[in-house]
């Protein structure tokens, strides 16, 4: 009867483990999706700042083209500066 209460307290010590450790497991988990789902969110807005900067840039370049006028200058200094 001993042996057979000491198997009983190693499988219950064995299950309460296994518990925490799913435990541990799942929250990690769930960091890991949030971590993940911040990343696509800053992907996103970086994405999207990307195409802001490319359409200015483009813009840019167009004014270059334009006859000289107080305007443009500015922009063509400021293209200059980041070219």
């Amino acid at each position: 009867m001993v042996d057979v209460e000491r198997q009983k307290q190693v499988t219950t010590t064995q299950l309460d483990r296994g518990y925490r450790q799913q435990q541990i497991a799942d929250e990690l988990l769930a960091d890991a999706d949030a971590a993940r789902d911040t990343a696509r969110k800053a992907v996103a807005k970086a994405e999207a700042t990307l195409s802001e900067a490319n359409e200015t840039l483009r813009t840019l370049r167009g004014l270059m083209w334009q006859p000289p006028n107080a305007y443009n200058i500015k922009f063509y200094s400021a293209y200059r500066s980041i070219t």
